[in-house]
C-alpha cells in the first residue's frame, strides 16, 4: 500500500539567493518555493521513509517545526535508495516505487507511481492555505489541504463515527475526541493509497464550513406563509389533542443549552413533535443535512421515508 504522510522536522537553512534552492539530504530534499503568496508555503521537505512512503512536510515561514510527531514512531535507520532531479520549472523524487513531483513556483505535489501513473495530486496551484490566527494569546495557523479526486473515488476509514456512514467520498466528518467518537486523520483510497494527516487540532474531512440550521432556506408553513415550519406538539396517547402549534425557523436541539428552545409549558415526556411545510434553497446544489435529537425520530420529505424510526442519543447525527 502507498502512503504520504505528513509530519514535522528538524529546521533547515538557506543561504541569501536570488533564484528558489532545493538541496538534496540523506533522507530526501528541502524546497525553498518561489512564491510569497500566504496561499502557498515558504518551504517543504520530501523525505523518503520506504519505496513506497514519502513523508512531506510543509511550513509558512522560513523553518520547519521541531515538534515530535505524537502518531508516528518513525527511525530512519537505513535511508532507501532516491533520486532527485529537477525538470524545468519542476522537482521530481523517485524511489523504485513511487515518484512525487514539486512545482517548485506553487509547492504542488503529484505522486506517481513507478510507471508515471497519477496516483494523487493536489489540486492545482498547490492545494496547500495557511491563514494565521491567535488562540488564547498564542499565535499559530490554521491550515487547509485539498487533493484532486475522480468521481469514481472511495475513502474508508477516518476512525469511528456515528452517523452510518462507510465511503466518505463526497460526505463531511469532524475529527475530534469525544463519547464513542473516535477520530483517527488516516484514509485508505480504492485508487491503492493511503494518506496520514498527522495533525491533532481539530480537522474537518471534506466541505470545511459549519452547518447552518434550517433558516438557511426559505422556509414555509402548512399554510404557505413564509418564515417557518409549523411546529406541532401533540399528545402522544391521544393524538387528536394538540397542545400547541406555532412557526419555528430552526431545529436546533443538539445539546442541554439549545433544548430549552421547546416550549417550557409542554409535557414533552408525553408528547410528539411534527414540524411540517416546505423549504426552498437559494441556489442550486447538492445539500447535505444533519440531525440531532435525544430520542426517536422519523423524516419524511414529499410524503416519502427518508429516515426510519430509530432511537438517536443527542451526540449522534
Amino acid at each position: 500500500m502507498r502512503k504520504f504522510l505528513l509530519l514535522s522536522a528538524e529546521v533547515i537553512l538557506f543561504t541569501t539567493c536570488s533564484q528558489p534552492l532545493w538541496v538534496k539530504t540523506d533522507t530526501g530534499v528541502v524546497i525553498k518555493l518561489k512564491s510569497k503568496s500566504t496561499e502557498t508555503p515558504r518551504q517543504m521537505k520530501l523525505e523518503v521513509v520506504s519505496d513506497e512512503i514519502i513523508h512531506v512536510v510543509a511550513s509558512p515561514v522560513n523553518g520547519f517545526s521541531e515538534e515530535k510527531s505524537l502518531c508516528v514512531n518513525w527511525i530512519n535507520s537505513s535511508a532507501p535508495v532516491f533520486e532527485v532531479k529537477q525538470v524545468i520549472d519542476s522537482l521530481v523524487l523517485s524511489t523504485t516505487k513511487i515518484k512525487a513531483k514539486v512545482s517548485l513556483a506553487t509547492g504542488q505535489v503529484v505522486f506517481c507511481n513507478e510507471n508515471n501513473k497519477v496516483i494523487l495530486k493536489e489540486r492545482k496551484g498547490g492545494g496547500k492555505s495557511f491563514t494565521p490566527v491567535i488562540v488564547e494569546g498564542t499565535n499559530g495557523y490554521s491550515i487547509s489541504q485539498i487533493f484532486e479526486s475522480p468521481d469514481d473515488e472511495a475513502f474508508y476509514g477516518l476512525g469511528q463515527h456515528q452517523s452510518d456512514e462507510f465511503n466518505y467520498k463526497g460526505l463531511n466528518e469532524s475529527l475530534f475526541q469525544y463519547n464513542t467518537k473516535v477520530s483517527v486523520p488516516f484514509v485508505v483510497s480504492n485508487r491503492n493509497y493511503g494518506l496520514l494527516w498527522d495533525n491533532y487540532s481539530l480537522t474537518k474531512f471534506g466541505d470545511q464550513r459549519d452547518y447552518s440550521q434550517m433558516d438557511l432556506f426559505r422556509l414555509f408553513d402548512i399554510k404557505g406563509e413564509e418564515g417557518g415550519l409549523t411546529a406541532t406538539y401533540l399528545n402522544s396517547s391521544v393524538t387528536n389533542k394538540i397542545f400547541l402549534q406555532r412557526k419555528e425557523s430552526s431545529l436546533d436541539y443538539e445539546n442541554l443549552t439549545t433544548v430549552k428552545n421547546f416550549p417550557k409549558e409542554i409535557p414533552l415526556s408525553r408528547s410528539n413533535v411534527v414540524w411540517s411545510g416546505n423549504i426552498e434553497p437559494k441556489e442550486t446544489g447538492l445539500f447535505h443535512f444533519k440531525l440531532y435529537y435525544a430520542g426517536y425520530t422519523k423524516l419524511y420529505i414529499d410524503n416519502e421515508l427518508i429516515v426510519p424510526e430509530r432511537w438517536r442519543t443527542a451526540w449522534n447525527p
